[in-house]
């Protein structure tokens, strides 16, 4: 898909998001369907789409809420073992660090994470945290580097 929507773009969105329904593995990486679409498809798409003048993330103001593992975000280690909705709001809090990471990458992009309802107040501080920023993870699981 990116390589046949890859053009100049002022703005683009990753808008997926997933909360109910199937959650079975994706079998190219292991990761639970929701982790994938909630935080790896938006890297895969970051790393391979032209940047654009400005990159929209969808996030959640449910980040708050995340209790995340940063070791185990893709829950390989935890599976389904923690509630759905643990699940969700550990993948919006990955998506925000996801969007500081890309922001810091981009120079020439303008990049934001949004909450799709209310206006999203300040996100916690700890999303702040370069070192938890780190997109090593996305990487090792698709084998796509995101540019420097």
């Amino acid at each position: 898909m990116a390589e046949e929507a890859n053009g100049t773009f002022d703005a683009v969105i990753l808008n997926a998001r997933l909360l109910y329904g199937l959650f079975r593995k994706v079998p190219d990486t292991g990761a639970l369907a929701m982790v994938f679409v909630n935080v790896i498809a938006p890297y895969i798409l970051s790393c391979l789409l032209k940047q654009p003048k400005l990159l929209i993330f969808i996030a959640s103001v449910l980040h708050r809420e995340a209790k995340t593992n940063v070791k185990d975000i893709f829950c390989f280690e935890r599976g389904e073992r923690n509630s759905k909705i643990s699940r969700h709001t550990d993948s919006k809090l990955n998506v925000m660090l996801l969007a500081d990471a890309v922001a810091r990458r981009f120079n020439s992009t303008s990049v934001t994470a949004v909450h799709s309802g209310k206006k999203l107040g300040e996100p916690l501080q700890v999303t702040a945290d370069e070192n938890l920023q780190e997109v090593k993870a996305c990487r090792d699981v698709t084998g796509l580097k995101l540019a420097a």
